[in-house]
């Protein structure tokens, strides 16, 4: 396979490189080592960041540390418990404004290994007390062999990997290792496997699965990475073999693992995988046969389709770049500048810039209405500090960008965009070469993965190959509309807010461009952005078409009466928010017992309907009879009765 080499420059940076902050002193150079889990969470529309690391006090111990401003100023670190190589999710909890906390982490003493997972409620970013769960736990063992003496083995653990989605389920990977004494023999079988569990948010067990595993005779496993894409749909990498391998749950059942590292060097690892718009995007670091040196490959995959071709990030040759992550479309490592001196990275803009040891990276990456933002805790090295005499120290940075496309669609190829559904054919445009899709009536695209939580602006390009203006009218859903004027030999841009209610229920939009005059409607680009919420209001645009009020109609909070009721199959709930928040909707018995969540999430002002099949959270039929349904948002709580019949 022929490689395809690509140097990644910093582009959109606003004001330039800001300056790194100190978060807290630390006695290991390691501290956030474990580059492919996620140390550092933030709290959607605020300034609170958190961050877990490993620090040595009596043995090895996990901590924690916040900030409320950004990152300018950071709290005391709060222990959590013994262990080492944490990761976190944050989410927001139905007791607004407080929030949930779940670290998970390793713990190795008394000659076990344990796998623990804690939570903990906090108003601030420093979570207070925690609660812990043991989840796992693999012990030493050992055998007499006659003559030869007692031979043993410790466990074997890499740092597992967690993400929590918005229903409230844990999503972790870890890699595991059996050893059994073959009787009779000074041997044993060793056997390697990745596993996959999922939790609820108690810590109970719902689901233990095998992603890949390896007998006696093959290769270790390690180093697991773990993402949830819009369906919260679980995706792994993890390393083996000098090689980063890639399974998915897309299926229904983990998909056979396929070589995700491929050619890109002879010896590769450290894989990280995050989900962003529409696709899976993947980093590793892999030693280039020519030089010898260590660089970063990226790849990329559409839910549903193949991995793109592989590229190279950090292209510096004669220079290490190691330990990788991707957030959005942004990319940090570790770069090896000479000799000790090692600098964080951020799409090769030096952000640590000092002449220590800065390694280990950590990201989280969110856009608002004032563009794109990345947040990077790595750990440096240091020596001859002020008493008390750290050897280390953790840093923190904040870069700012322009905001990035969640979905583009690309116009004008010979296979339509997998978007596209309805295009007469496409046009290259001489000249300055432009690539259309075009229709002599109407193009049609739908956009999918869109989350009611979140805000979206959809910017579109007009180009065409006439003498005279053109006119068509694009519109989101039939609702929004927006007149586009296309002059010769000019692009024509226009950017439009995604109605709320267009994509409530769905979760996806149906974008039209009609042709009003010329030969026929065109598209040059289409592009779709996702911001937090409260984007739209601070940048000042017009209220969308799917906003109640701005229709002329009063906004109302409230509750329908389910319908069909009574019913047997299913029913369907219908609600109306007024304002933004976190929105719980559950199923009770007449006992006042939980028998199923229907929503547990944040959502937007707008209408919204939630479907009950008649099953509890368990998946097993509810018996017949009446039923209590409540919807509780930062607005109040509203209840209703329902009845269901066999």
């Amino acid at each position: 396979m022929k490689r395809l080499i690509v140097a990644l420059c910093l582009t959109g940076l606003v004001a330039g490189v800001a300056e790194a902050v100190k978060v807290r002193g630390t006695e290991i150079d390691w501290a956030t080592a474990g580059t492919e889990t996620r140390k550092l969470g933030r709290f959607a529309g605020s300034d609170d960041i958190s961050l877990v690391y490993t620090d040595v006090s009596v043995g090895n111990q996990v901590f924690s540390v916040g900030t409320t401003d950004g990152g300018a100023s950071w709290s005391s670190r709060s222990l959590i418990s013994n262990g080492e190589y944490p990761c976190l999710s944050v989410i927001w909890t139905e007791a607004l404004p407080r929030y949930d906390w779940w670290t998970n982490y390793t713990g190795h003493w008394d000659g076990g290994v344990y796998l623990y997972g804690a939570r903990s409620y906090a108003a601030a970013p420093l979570p207070g007390a925690w609660a812990k769960t043991q989840l796992a736990a693999d012990y030493s063992s050992s055998w007499y062999i006659p003559g030869v003496g007692t031979a043993s083995y410790s466990p074997e653990f890499s740092p597992p990997a967690m993400m929590r989605d918005s229903d409230g389920r844990i999503h972790l990977v870890r890699k595991t290792l059996g050893v059994t004494h073959v009787p009779g023999t000074n041997g044993a079988t060793w056997d390697w496997a990745i596993r996959y569990a999922k939790f609820d948010s108690d810590w109970n067990l719902l689901a233990d699965e095998v992603i890949a595993e390896e007998s006696c005779g093959g290769t270790d496993m390690s180093a697991p990475s773990v993402c949830l894409d819009f369906n919260f749909v679980p995706h792994a990498a993890w390393s083996q073999g000098d090689k980063v391998w890639y399974s998915s749950r897309e299926g229904g059942a983990w998909s056979a693992p396929i070589d995700l590292s491929r050619d890109t060097g002879p010896i590769a690892g450290s894989g990280f995988v995050d989900f962003f718009g529409d696709r899976v995007h993947a980093v590793w670091e892999a030693i280039l046969a020519e030089t010898g040196k260590y660089e970063v490959w990226r790849s990329s995959k559409i839910l549903g389709y193949s991995w793109s071709p592989y590229y190279l990030v950090s292209n510096t040759s004669d220079q290490d770049s190691r330990w990788p992550q991707i957030r959005g479309t942004h990319i940090s490592w570790s770069e090896n500048l000479s000799g000790t001196n090692w600098e964080i990275m951020l799409d090769g803009a030096n952000i640590s810039n000092n002449t220590t040891q800065s390694k280990y990276g950590q990201m989280e990456f969110w856009q608002d209405a004032t563009g794109g933002h990345v947040a990077l805790a790595w750990t440096d090295q240091w020596s001859g500090l002020p008493s008390p005499v750290w050897s280390h120290e953790i840093q923190f940075s904040k870069q700012d960008f322009s905001a990035t496309a969640a979905i583009v669609v690309e116009a004008g190829q010979e296979e339509p965009s997998p978007y596209n559904l309805q295009r007469d054919g496409y046009l290259v445009l001489t000249g300055s070469v432009w690539y259309i899709d075009y229709d002599y009536d109407e193009l049609i695209y739908r956009l999918p993965y869109l989350k009611p939580e979140m805000r979206y602006k959809v910017r579109l390009i007009g180009r065409h190959g006439g003498t005279t203006e053109w006119r068509q009218m694009a519109s989101i859903d039939g609702t929004a509309k927006r007149l586009m004027k296309v002059k010769a030999g000019q692009a024509e841009t226009v950017e439009m807010w995604v109605p709320e209610d267009a994509y409530a229920t769905d979760k996806e939009i149906i974008i039209s461009i009609k042709k009003m005059s010329g030969d026929y409607a065109n598209c040059a680009g289409l592009e779709l952005y996702e911001y937090e919420r409260e984007a739209e209001t601070k940048s000042g645009g017009s209220q969308t078409a799917g906003n109640a009020e701005c229709r002329g109609q009063k906004a109302e909070f409230r509750m329908e009466q389910n319908a069909p009721n009574p019913f047997s199959q299913s029913t369907a709930i219908s609600y109306q928010l007024t304002a933004n928040g976190h929105v719980s909707l559950k199923v009770y018995n007449i006992a006042g017992q939980l028998v199923k969540t229907l929503v547990n999430r944040i959502q937007g002002a707008g209408a919204y309907s939630a479907e009950w099949d008649g099953k509890d959270d368990g998946g097993r039929e509810a018996s017949a009879g009446v039923y209590m349904y409540r919807l509780t948002t930062g607005e109040g709580s509203l209840s209703k009765r329902l009845i269901m019949v066999r």
